[in-house]
């Protein structure tokens, strides 16, 4: 599926939601962030301006982000954006059922804060196979607040978990 057939099917998605699509959905074709070290496809000037997996503001530019790897068959890059080392990118490929050309389409989430942390909740729905509609579910994200002793990794918006209805 081409990156333009990939949009058009996000778009006809959202329109079909009643909810408002997020920025994440349209920000889902743009050239983000490079791959972190490590990365096959990580190189010195990528690494330079490698910022979205350290974002504190905006959770729907990682969600952007995680969608574009995984259109991109980075299952591994993708699994970055899961909270420290709880995926990995044979994990991520099998709780997507193995879809063939996933692609995400995020609806309205709304940030909430509880006991020094911020969660970020909203319902998503994977397009593969050729634009068919495979799986709905919920995606939360999570950060700490500016904890003192908090990791890097802990302040910045990560994927905590994916349910998927059954």
């Amino acid at each position: 599926m081409t990156r333009s057939l990939a949009g058009a099917v996000l778009l006809a998605l959202a329109a079909c939601q009643q909810s408002a699509e997020t920025p994440a959905a349209e920000q889902a074709s743009e050239s983000l962030a490079p791959s972190p070290e490590g990365s096959a496809s990580a190189t010195p000037a990528a690494l330079a301006s490698f910022s979205v997996l350290e974002e504190r503001e905006n959770p729907d530019r990682v969600l952007a982000w995680f969608s574009q790897q995984l259109a991109d068959g980075k299952w591994d890059d993708a699994a970055l954006a899961w909270r420290k080392g709880s995926m990995d990118g044979a994990k991520l490929k099998a709780l997507m059922g193995d879809a063939p050309g996933p692609i995400f389409a995020f609806g309205h989430g709304e940030v909430e804060g509880a006991a020094g942390s911020l969660y970020y909740q909203l319902p998503v729905t994977l397009v593969a196979d050729g634009g068919k509609v495979t799986r709905q579910g919920t995606l939360t994200m999570k950060r700490v607040n500016d904890v003192p002793g908090a990791e890097d990794w802990q302040l910045a918006w990560h994927i905590e978990r994916l349910e998927w209805a059954q």
